[in-house]
């Protein structure tokens, strides 16, 4: 890690199907950090449906919409993490170029892959969106009609039998160490 990623916030890309759990999780860490950490460095959730609504729900959901809204988040997260903003962003986002752009442009990039397995998904169906796609009511729902692109090299795969609470210490765990390398000394925190 070079004195620039020090600098910059860290970004938490949590990505997955629809009803993997990705926003549960974001809301645990944030949650989690918000307490431990009690507000000691800037910290904000854009949950990727959020951000749909924030920007006007301009783009559909078909595959080349859903790129561009991939793209734009993580171009905002990277935007924040320069402000030395520690960002959570749970999103569908399933690009493997996006998912390289931003290893390669985010200074302190963690990629979680909920890695749920589809039968868990289709009983979480809240929204309905796989009972719809499977029975042809609906197109356009990732896993179904558009191919997903699962990360290759996830700095963290949680699957739903495995406990929470270790993943979860774990992502704290590596916020300290990126904004307070002397692991929570703020007082010698490196500015720029």
């Amino acid at each position: 890690m070079n004195n620039t990623s020090l600098k910059s916030g860290a970004v938490i890309w949590i990505t997955g199907l629809a009803g993997s759990g990705k926003t549960t999780l974001a809301t645990l860490i944030y949650n989690d950090l918000i307490q431990v950490q009690e507000n000691i460095f800037p910290l904000v959730k854009l949950d990727g449906d959020e951000l749909r609504e924030i920007f006007g729900d301009d783009l559909g959901y078909d595959a080349e919409a859903r790129k561009k809204s991939a793209w734009r988040n993580a171009k905002l997260c990277k935007f924040l993490s320069e402000q030395s903003i520690n960002v959570i962003c749970p999103t569908i986002s399933l690009f493997n170029d996006v998912q390289q752009w931003n290893r390669a442009n985010i200074p302190n990039y963690i990629e979680i892959f909920l890695d749920i397995d589809f039968d868990i998904i289709i009983q979480r169906d809240q929204k309905s969106l796989y009972s719809k796609a499977l029975k042809g009511e609906i197109s356009n729902v990732v896993g179904i009609d558009i191919q997903a692109e699962y990360p290759t090299n996830p700095d963290y795969t949680y699957t739903a039998n495995q406990p929470i609470e270790g993943l979860i210490k774990d992502i704290t765990r590596q916020l300290k160490l990126i904004n307070y390398p002397s692991f929570g000394h703020p007082e010698i925190l490196i500015k720029s």
